[in-house]
């Protein structure tokens, strides 16, 4: 179990890989993106990288083509430091750092083989009607703006959130406790993983989904 005190990336990172284990698919992908918040302390490319995949795997497509779109703006800066200009447009007023370091490394075959093929998916969705080419936003419960759905603080009115124990994204009015760490969780977060896990993650005790 994770202790309540590590909440962060490293636990996120360990929770994302169990849920993908699990066949959590959809936790797996709200994780991975909650992990881009971390992308001044982690490889970005992977970050950015994951999130997409696994956005892609939950069938969450406007999520996958930002995070991927991301993706490839970073191999290629990463080939041409000095050339090359990232647009934030995507992320402007949400909490994924602008300002991070580019990874340095030289990708291999096979790497630039499936960096083709994402840049070949994104090409075919940005020709897709019918998918929406932004993040998934949600109302600020504070003072109601649009907001990044992902976002633990609202840019307009600055009011934070803590971040759910299962998913990483904020934790919003419905939510439940955990009984044994008094950890927060937002109930359809928590009961998809119960269910099929029968513990929290942070602390071990034996957990049941809330019911309303």
């Amino acid at each position: 179990s994770i202790r309540v005190s590590d909440i962060g990336f490293n636990a996120f990172i360990t929770l994302k890989i169990e849920c993908e284990r699990a066949g959590l698919g959809d936790t797996a992908a709200k994780l991975a993106v909650a992990l881009v918040r971390y992308c001044n302390q982690i490889p970005a490319d992977k970050a950015f990288h994951d999130a997409g995949q696994l956005c892609k795997k939950a069938n969450r497509m406007n999520m996958a083509f930002v995070f991927f779109n991301r993706y490839l703006d970073l191999t290629e800066a990463m080939e041409d430091p000095d050339g090359n200009m990232i647009d934030n447009s995507d992320f402007a007023n949400t909490d994924v750092p602008y300002d991070f370091p580019l990874p340095e490394k030289q990708p291999s075959e096979e790497e630039r083989a499936a960096t083709e093929e994402i840049r070949d998916w994104v090409l075919h969705i940005s020709m897709d009607n019918n998918t929406e080419q932004t993040l998934d936003q949600r109302g600020c419960e504070n003072c109601g703006t649009s907001i990044y759905a992902g976002t633990l603080r609202c840019h307009n009115c600055a009011h934070e959130h803590k971040p759910c124990i299962i998913s990483g994204y904020p934790v919003l009015r419905d939510h439940v406790t955990c009984q044994s760490c008094s950890s927060t969780a937002n109930r359809e977060d928590w009961n998809s993983y119960v269910t099929r896990m029968k513990t929290c993650p942070w602390c071990g005790g034996v957990a049941n989904p809330s019911t309303y």
